[in-house]
């Protein structure tokens, strides 16, 4: 029986030519900036792979509490087998598309402004597999463009949602569009289009409601009146078709919309 690991790698090493052959360097320093950078509506813990050698050059402690081992028993390959295998075709699809995105949809000055976020299931320490939102954002690229570091974040949101909807989505960064909810089993991605469902203040918004802030507590963050607050949770209810803020808040993460 081939391992999730065995069948992932396969599909990397078709796609060879996208990643860099030389280690380069870091700014270890910026990584907690770029961590809070990425909303995260659970536990979560994340690491860094060097596509160069396929293995992790840094792993936060976080990993412990999800894996029950500590930093330095944590592999890449561990955690590949960690994945249901039922989710794993759904894994090698989008890491296809990935490529495809970064490679043929978008300039190759903007590989580093783009996250991809997805969602699996991965086991824990309880043996247990848990929905996992996976967001990972390239840091670095050699002078030919190709993938040198990546930063993974993988948070669980079993508590909000417990269906895959086996989409993935690109978020752009630094003013970049974002594309939601696309089908990784296209052949071809066909003219892709960036939707917009909430606007920039509205996703602020919900980013705090999910973080448990109170519409007063809301307001004085934004610096906005409390009517203001309440106008916003009406309009985006209505927009997502939603009927309460915790089924908002499970649609934009299983969407990748946060």
């Amino acid at each position: 029986m081939t391992t999730p690991k065995k069948q992932i790698h396969e599909v990397w090493n078709s796609l060879e030519r996208n990643f860099s052959s030389q280690q380069s360097g870091l700014d270890y320093a910026k990584l907690q900036d770029l961590r809070d950078s990425i909303f995260s509506p659970g536990p979560y813990y994340y690491y860094i792979i060097d596509f160069s050698t396929r293995k992790c050059s840094y792993v936060h402690e976080s990993v412990t509490d999800f894996f029950g081992i500590s930093t330095a028993d944590f592999s890449f390959d561990l955690l590949l087998n960690a994945i249901h295998p039922d989710d794993v075709p759904f894994v090698v699809q989008c890491e296809k598309m990935v490529h495809q995105f970064l490679y043929e949809e978008i300039e190759p000055e903007d590989i580093t402004s783009y996250k991809k976020a997805y969602c699996l299931r991965i086991k824990n320490k309880e043996e247990a597999y848990k929905m996992i939102s996976h967001q990972a954002l390239t840091l670095t690229t050699d002078k030919n463009n190709r993938i040198g570091h990546v930063l993974n974040i993988h948070t669980d949101v079993s508590h909000l949602f417990s269906a895959n909807n086996k989409k993935i989505s690109f978020l752009g960064l630094n003013g970049k569009p974002s594309y939601y909810g696309i089908d990784p089993y296209l052949e071809k991605i066909e003219k892709i289009k960036s939707v917009i469902m909430f606007s920039k203040r509205e996703i602020e918004i919900i980013k705090l409601i999910a973080d448990g802030l109170s519409t007063h507590q809301i307001g004085e963050k934004l610096f906005i009146s409390n009517d203001t607050v309440k106008t916003h949770r009406r309009n985006i209810l209505s927009r997502s078709n939603c009927n309460n803020m915790s089924e908002l808040i499970a649609k934009c993460v299983r969407e990748s919309i946060i």
